[in-house]
């Protein structure tokens, strides 16, 4: 049985070939591979707020597609990636 974290390693193994990423995000997405992963969520309606993270149903400036919360190691916050 594949663990959750296996399955988040997947998704942003998908979104690295999907999506066109410059080697920052790249770099970004790597380091949270290393990290403990929470959740990763996707929309096509609406959007994720850069700053709260909190879903919005209608288009709105600022807002993101996709979501992926994470904690690294040694740390007690958690950290957003939109």
């Amino acid at each position: 049985m594949i663990s959750s974290q296996e399955k988040h390693h997947d998704t942003i193994d998908h979104l690295k070939e999907k999506f066109k990423l410059s080697g920052e995000e790249l770099v970004l997405l790597d380091k949270i591979k290393a990290s403990d992963i929470h959740s990763i969520s996707f929309t096509t309606e609406g959007g994720f707020d850069v700053e709260s993270g909190e879903f919005y149903p209608e288009e709105r400036k600022n807002c993101y597609k996709n979501q992926i919360k994470y904690e690294e190691e040694h740390s007690t916050k958690l950290n957003l990636y939109t």
